[in-house]
């Protein structure tokens, strides 16, 4: 009989977690629905009007030094965009924290947006163990956000993805 309250317990205690955790992040609307904390880079803006965005904070926009063609680093903030046909049609976010954070980040998006469907995989990249859990939040926009945990050799991290359905054929050359 305990072995079968345990994990209700648990489940209990996760569905508690995640229903009443504070979030670190909230979803604001102005001419599109967009993330808080993206400063001001929105989905489906154009190129120029990042780069435009980017200077008028004192940022700049260099290209990915992982050699992904279609990826821009927001240099000063911890955001990267992922700019296909010259408009932004994601914006990667890597919030710090670890468990607890993707706790509060998830919940606050249940609570928004609905149950997420998430997916867990554990896989050996050489001889280092990588586990991930995604948890993916189709809004009514036809616009995705995905919250994923990572653990590479036992580190955690965090990293956001909002995103849009736009297929990427040609990248922006620096």
């Amino acid at each position: 009989m305990e072995r079968l309250l345990v994990p209700h317990s648990l489940h209990l205690f996760r569905s508690f977690v995640f229903a009443v955790v504070g979030a670190s992040l909230a979803i604001g609307s102005t001419h599109a629905q967009t993330l808080d904390g993206l400063h001001d880079f929105q989905l489906g803006s154009s190129f120029v009007e990042a780069q435009r965005n980017a200077t008028a904070n004192g940022w700049e926009l260099k290209h990915s030094s992982l050699s992904f063609p279609h990826e821009w680093m927001v240099e000063g903030t911890d955001l990267r965009l992922f700019i296909c046909e010259n408009r932004v049609a994601a914006i990667g976010k890597h919030p710090s924290g670890e468990f607890e954070e993707f706790a509060s980040i998830v919940g606050n998006l249940q609570v928004k947006y609905g149950a997420p469907t998430t997916k867990v995989a554990t896989f050996m990249a050489g001889a280092t163990r990588t586990s991930l859990v995604d948890s993916k939040f189709d809004l009514a926009s036809g616009e995705h956000i995905v919250v994923q945990l990572s653990s590479w050799g036992g580190k955690l991290s965090i990293h956001m993805n909002y995103s849009s359905d736009v297929e990427c054929q040609a990248a922006v050359k620096p």
